[in-house]
């Protein structure tokens, strides 16, 4: 059984990748975001995101969803850092 912040990576990543968005949403890169921030190495969780991903995705969105989610996972301090930013000021997520 998949942990519930895996599946909903997951998700994530697959209805991103599908879409017209050339970025992430916020929903998006925060739902994948904590995942790999809990994640013992944020790297591995990645690649493990694309493996699960990939089934369900053509050459091209696989491309786009892991040229975005390898971007979020080089800048991950930083992106946690603007999610807790956010969190702090109140503004729902």
């Amino acid at each position: 059984m998949l942990e519930r912040r895996l599946r909903e990576a997951i998700t994530a990543l697959i209805e991103f990748s599908k879409s017209v968005f050339k970025e992430f949403t916020m929903t998006h890169r925060e739902t994948i975001a904590e995942y790999l921030a809990n994640a013992p190495n944020a790297k591995d969780a990645a690649h493990t995101l694309k493996v699960f991903a990939r089934p369900h995705l053509d050459n091209r969105q696989f491309e786009k969803g892991s040229k975005v989610l390898d971007r979020l996972t080089s800048n991950l301090p930083s992106v946690i850092k603007d999610m807790n930013r956010t969190r702090g000021r109140g503004i729902g997520l």
